[in-house]
């Protein structure tokens, strides 16, 4: 709940929310009766604890996040930042998209709504098409963000549209230094507008190209409720914009999707380093992979010891192959399973040729700075002493260590469930062949 109080916090200082005006029907109010065990149901309790104040100034949607954005867990998060905020209801959320991941027919959206007594609630035909673009986007509503873009009023003003653009801008900004997103997907050109009023929205659109606000990367996309301009001076009509916008979105999503696999084994393998030997490192993504440092995926530093740089080698096609055969030996055997060669020859291979490829790309002195993860589902798992004798090998690498990382198995979809094991084929430590 810290971030959460952070956040309730900042918005203290602008008074957009002052928790009296909610009435029992208003959409937070309806929300949290309706869905009470729901986690944005829950932080708001903590939320809207702190925006006790009375109203100066009309108020604006509420923020909405995932429930996962203000977690530890590993993903990547986007922050959306949509048009000013104009509703006439307290307590209303921004672009009503906590029912986004809960409500998906119209049957549904109206049920919530009629409790809401409102005359003109969002209606469902602009609220789909968010919910289906951000779907078609294969964005994570876990790890999402969503808030307004001009959002605090005037003192004592309660005009359409009279908004303090400075302390929007400050609180705007201030948000997304809390939040701290991966990428930033802006809402058409008011809020690339707020942010930096220098840059031309249609060439920002149109160049297929991710910019750069308050070093964070970011992309602008036209807000796609309503019809949008049928051409301009570029010749480019408002669908040819989305569709560059959507493109570009969904590479760097995909792109993105690589990289968290990367940190989540490289968790999982220096948790269980700092825990066997007493280590504090902390792992953070090689964010210039493709400038500088190009063979680090990601770096393991720490306060006492010397950086490890990690990279992760990942192949699922080969064990996807496998799959029928080691479940069906799983099935026959139980959780406690053993490695046998009938079973471990494509896997082995393939640990093999990843070492002896690497082996051969690098130079000594790249190779003795760099620990390899081999990493994939592999099913089952090595015997300890089988590991340790048919590794034992490896040893000699020129590279600093060289890991198998197995991530636990999912008790969801798994039929030979086990906690995860790392072999260390060459280890740091020189306890070559051990598991862990």
């Amino acid at each position: 709940m810290e971030k959460i109080s952070e956040l309730a916090q900042l918005f203290v200082k602008y008074q957009t929310y002052p928790k009296d005006c909610y009435n029992d029907c208003s959409p937070v109010r309806v929300f949290q009766r309706i869905f009470p065990e729901n986690h944005y149901s829950k932080d708001l309790k903590t939320f809207l604890f702190y925006q006790d104040y009375k109203p100066t100034q009309r108020g604006a949607d509420l923020p909405w996040w995932g429930k996962k954005f203000f977690t530890k867990q590993v993903g990547f998060r986007i922050l959306i930042v949509g048009q000013d905020s104009l509703t006439k209801d307290a307590g209303s959320i921004v672009l009503f998209s906590h029912l986004i991941p809960i409500i998906n027919t119209e049957g549904g959206y109206k049920e919530y709504t009629d409790k809401l007594k409102l005359k003109k609630p969002f209606p469902f035909n602009s609220w789909n098409k968010i919910r289906t673009q951000l779907i078609n986007w294969n964005i994570n509503l876990d790890f999402l963000y969503i808030t307004d873009a001009a959002k605090v009023y005037k003192k004592g003003s309660w005009k359409n549209r009279d908004f303090d653009r400075q302390k929007s801008k400050e609180l705007l900004e201030a948000e997304i230094e809390l939040c701290n997103p991966d990428l930033i997907i802006l809402f058409g050109a008011l809020p690339l507008h707020l942010l930096d009023k220098t840059k031309n929205y249609a060439s920002m659109v149109e160049n297929g190209k991710a910019i750069l606000i308050k070093g964070k990367k970011c992309v602008v996309t036209p807000f796609f409720i309503g019809n949008g301009p049928v051409g301009n001076r570029y010749g480019k009509g408002f669908k040819k914009r989305l569709e560059i916008a959507s493109n570009l979105i969904k590479k760097i999503i995909k792109q993105s999707m690589k990289k968290v696999e990367e940190i989540r084994y490289s968790k999982f393998f220096i948790d269980h380093l700092n825990n066997l030997h007493g280590l504090d490192y902390i792992v953070y993504p090689n964010e210039n992979e493709g400038k500088f440092d190009k063979e680090i995926d990601v770096y393991a530093k720490s306060e006492k010891f010397p950086t490890l740089n990690l990279q992760v080698i990942t192949r699922e096609r080969i064990f996807k192959k496998l799959g029928p055969r080691l479940q069906k030996e799983a099935k026959a055997i139980g959780q406690k399973i053993v490695m046998a060669p009938a079973m471990d020859m494509d896997i082995k291979k393939w640990i093999i040729e990843s070492k002896e490829r690497k082996e051969g790309k690098y130079s000594p002195d790249v190779k003795k700075n760099l620990v390899l993860l081999i990493t994939g589902d592999i099913g089952p798992i090595f015997n300890e002493d089988y590991a340790k004798k048919f590794f034992d090998d490896f040893k000699d690498s020129g590279f600093k260590g060289v890991y198998s990382v197995h991530l636990p198995s999912d008790p969801k979809t798994s039929n030979y469930l086990h906690n995860g094991q790392i072999i260390a084929i060459k280890d740091i430590f020189d306890r070559h062949g051990e598991t862990f």
